[in-house]
């Protein structure tokens, strides 16, 4: 039941990466305080033989009398406070995520006095800019119970957005339900399922499909409660245009990817969250993914060519009519799948009522 998903071999973002991404920043920083130019923070910028970060950044502009010994000491001595910067009424506390294109800090709004996940992005324009902003002010105008909320948006210089914080991590990585804790029963695995498709049936309505669906996009809350989180990969129907472009990309997570998405066929639909909910819950219920594989393409291929694994096989302990849905979820049509999410919350609703009068095999987790 412990056993562990290979990991994909992608390229990951190397160390100098992320330090050029944290010079840049740091040098938006100083132009926009007026203590370099431009043509000043381009003088300070490393030689493909130099090394890249916001320390050494400094100790080139000193070097090269851009700044005095004085203001490089003072700078130094705040620069964590000064990469804060750009986001006033946020208190940074400390960073808990780095991308390509963006932080992640535990910080604290000043107005409402609370915790939150503050997304910074490293760069002040461009297009990547833009579909941030209008991604996280889309996301910000979306309530429901079953997701995470985007509490604040907007650039100031740089573009962020302000989630609410969650002290417990996502379920790929919750001890509540990993090894030696054991495999989760079946009341919590259908209550995962079905607060899912709660916040899908939510999403379709509004024609937006998450596209990534998995369990490192969903948290459980200690009353057993669940959030889904994570929609920058979701298709919008009202943000961009050009977005519907990205319905042609195999965009997701390969483990958990619906056939349809892998091979590029448009347009895609809600049933493809569908599909990734079953894979997840597939992977929740036996401590695996349904398709294992050392890089993308075999587990693409798995997906889209080998036979739906049997649940029940790996856990004969699971009732039938829960197998068999999850195994409708993972039908390699999608005409063959649930009409909806909607379809998908009524499923699980019954079965959850159903659970409620048996007696339960094991202590709820």
């Amino acid at each position: 039941m412990s056993e562990k998903h290979p990991p994909l071999k992608r390229p990951a973002i190397s160390a100098r990466e992320t330090a050029r991404l944290e010079e840049d920043r740091l040098a938006n920083l100083l132009m926009e305080k007026l203590i370099v130019s431009p043509e000043e923070a381009e003088l300070g910028k490393p030689k493909p033989e130099d090394e890249a970060g916001p320390m050494p950044f400094l100790q080139r502009l000193s070097r090269r009398g851009l700044i005095t010994t004085g203001q490089a000491q003072r700078l130094r001595q705040s620069l964590n406070t000064l990469l804060a910067q750009g986001v006033p009424g946020y208190e940074l506390i400390e960073r808990i995520g780095q991308g390509s294109t963006a932080q992640v800090f535990k910080a604290r709004q000043a107005g409402p006095d609370r915790l939150v996940a503050l997304k910074v992005m490293t760069q002040r324009g461009g297009h990547d800019a833009d579909k941030f902003l209008a991604l996280a002010r889309a996301w910000a105008r979306l309530r429901h119970p079953r997701l995470v909320q985007v509490l604040d948006a907007g650039c100031s210089p740089f573009p962020f957005c302000a989630l609410e914080y969650l002290p417990f991590p996502s379920l790929d990585r919750d001890p509540r339900i990993l090894p030696p804790a054991g495999p989760l029963n079946e009341r919590n695995l259908t209550r995962i399922g079905l607060h899912a498709s709660e916040a899908l049936a939510y999403l379709h309505k509004k024609k937006i499909i998450h596209r990534d669906i998995k369990p490192a996009n969903l948290f459980r809350l200690d009353d057993g409660s669940l959030l889904v989180g994570d929609l920058g990969l979701a298709i919008w129907s009202d943000v961009d245009p050009h977005r519907a472009r990205e319905q042609r990309l195999a965009l997701g997570t390969p483990y958990y990817m619906p056939p349809e998405q892998i091979s590029n066929e448009p347009p895609l639909d809600g049933r493809a969250d569908l599909y990734a909910l079953g894979a997840t819950l597939f992977h929740l219920a036996t401590g695996r993914v349904p398709y294992p594989g050392e890089n993308p393409d075999v587990v693409h291929r798995q997906h889209q060519e080998a036979p739906v694994p049997r649940l029940a096989a790996l856990r004969p302990d699971l009732s039938a009519p829960f197998c068999d849905i999850v195994a409708t979820l993972m039908s390699k049509e999608p005409k063959n799948r649930p009409m909806d999410a909607q379809t998908v919350v009524d499923l699980l609703s019954r079965h959850e009522a159903r659970l409620l009068v048996m007696p339960a095999s094991a202590k709820a987790r």
